[in-house]
């Protein structure tokens, strides 16, 4: 009996130390971001990066995004197929700006915070900075994590005042629809 308790204890101490913290999940998230320097609504290849720390909520948004976007580039390509000079339309999903860091640049530095469980998800405060702007520009996000099987994922960001990223990407696409259905016309 006592072996097996050893035994027992021995496996419990390495899964646990092989499964990542709250805090270790969001260094390598924001490490990842970082490197990638993905602007805007992610297209299909960023969503595939993303994929792996990204919760089901937010990469169906983010593919929702990124077929609206095909779809405003045919309507438009349709749209004006003859005219010499055809607008130019900026998507509501351009290539601008740090979606993931509520900024419009995106940040140089960062700094987790203490994560708070509370009903079933994790909140961990992130502190950014933004040092090419003088005096640096500093503003803090929430990450909210879940559990994808034994994985942490981001099921949401809350931006320095608060605000949903699920939310305000879900608000965005609802009124893009109907600039879509527009170009149809």
């Amino acid at each position: 009996m006592r072996k097996i308790f050893i035994l027992a204890a021995f496996l419990f101490c390495l899964t646990s130390t092989r499964a990542e913290s709250p805090s270790q999940f969001t260094k390598r998230f924001f490490h990842s971001l970082y490197k990638w320097e993905i602007r805007g609504a992610p297209d299909a290849r960023e969503i595939n990066q993303l994929s792996p720390l990204l919760g089901k909520g937010l990469i169906k948004i983010f593919k929702k995004a990124e077929s609206q976007k095909a779809r405003e580039q045919a309507s438009i390509k349709r749209k004006y197929k003859n005219a010499p000079h055809p607008p130019v339309l900026k998507s509501a999903w351009s290539k601008e700006g740090d979606l993931f860091a509520s900024i419009a640049e995106s940040f140089d530095t960062f700094a987790v915070g203490i994560p708070i469980l509370k009903s079933g998800t994790v909140k961990v405060p992130v502190h950014l900075e933004y040092l090419v702007s003088r005096p640096p520009y500093r503003w803090t996000i929430v990450l909210v994590l879940d559990r994808s099987d034994q994985d942490w994922v981001v099921s949401d960001i809350l931006n320095q005042d608060g605000e949903s990223l699920r939310t305000s990407l879900t608000k965005t696409i609802a009124e893009n629809e109907a600039y879509l259905s527009s170009l149809n016309e």
